[in-house]
């Protein structure tokens, strides 16, 4: 399917809005961590409240939404997907290590 990985990671102060805590990790932590993966080829802080401006410049075929999320905020995000890139493909991650969250798995 995709040729390249890009990682959308949600500024700290999203993360504290949409769950009610602050992140287990930074947003600095959690893109260095995705970086050292090697899986990936770049990963960018960015919402909807920063505007997606990472989407225009990666321009997705594709969007995988977390198996964890489903919150008020996807709605908004996959609503502003569909007006933006009317063509991208939006899926869902199947659930990995048996529900682990990704916040408790080690690289």
């Amino acid at each position: 399917m995709a040729q390249e990985l890009y990682v959308l990671v949600l500024p700290d102060d999203d993360v504290r809005r949409n769950k009610g805590q602050a992140p287990a990790n930074s947003q600095n932590q959690r893109i260095n961590q995705l970086l050292r993966t090697g899986l990936i080829q770049g990963a960018f802080v960015d919402s909807l409240s920063l505007g997606l401006k990472s989407l225009e410049l990666i321009k997705p075929d594709c969007f995988f939404l977390g198996y964890d999320q489903n919150t008020k905020w996807e709605d908004e995000l996959v609503a502003n997907l569909h007006a933006r890139f009317p063509a991208c493909a939006i899926r869902r991650m199947e659930v990995f290590a048996n529900g682990v969250h990704s916040r408790h798995l080690k690289s």
